[in-house]
């Protein structure tokens, strides 16, 4: 009875091992069988982007050129000019206007504030600067400029009557730059 009850339950263990390789062999093959385990997908997109960067340009109609010349000056003679600045590039900007001793060594004319040259530098808004030739140096003009707009700036270069005899025969070489600096940026 022993070796009865020892057949049973070694048969019961086959009959097991069997019915859990069927289970397996089921769980494999039901995939492969039919239909997937998927998710559901999609996708679109958006070809064809665009960034350009803005020029910034500007010119003056008086290009590379002197605009002021003026021989012969004695005390208490002015003369006014002006010059049209164009913003000729892509986007607004503002400028600031500078001038430097140029051509040499620096006369009476620059170094001497009050018996020296002097200038009033305006626009639209009014007067920028008012003071020695020399000491103009990076005057905001306050004005925005417009792709393809200009402003006009009047300069009247004077020599003061308080000028005395040291100042004849002297020569002085002035130039004058527009910095231009773009408006900040901003989100579009």
């Amino acid at each position: 009875m022993v070796a009865m009850a020892a057949r049973n339950v070694e048969g019961f263990l086959n009959l097991k091992m069997v019915l859990v390789a069927l289970v397996l062999a089921v769980a494999v093959a039901i995939p492969s069988i039919g239909g997937t385990f998927a998710d559901f997908t999609a996708s679109t997109s958006n070809p064809g982007n665009v960034f350009q960067t803005a020029t910034l340009t500007m010119t003056t109609d008086h290009p590379a050129a002197d605009f002021v010349q003026i021989g012969d000056m004695i005390p208490g003679d002015s003369a006014t000019r002006t010059v049209t600045v164009s913003n000729t590039g892509s986007v607004p900007f503002t400028y600031a206007v500078t001038m430097a001793n140029e051509g040499g060594p620096a006369s009476a004319m620059w170094t001497n504030g009050v018996n020296g040259l002097q200038v009033e530098l305006s626009n639209a808004v009014g007067v920028l600067y008012d003071g020695p030739v020399a000491s103009l140096s990076s005057v905001e003009t306050g004005i925005e400029v417009a792709a393809g707009s200009t402003e006009v700036l009047t300069y009247v270069f004077s020599m003061p009557n308080s000028a005395g005899n040291s100042f004849q025969g002297l020569s002085q070489g002035v130039g004058i730059t527009y910095d231009a600096t773009q408006l900040a940026g901003a989100a579009r």
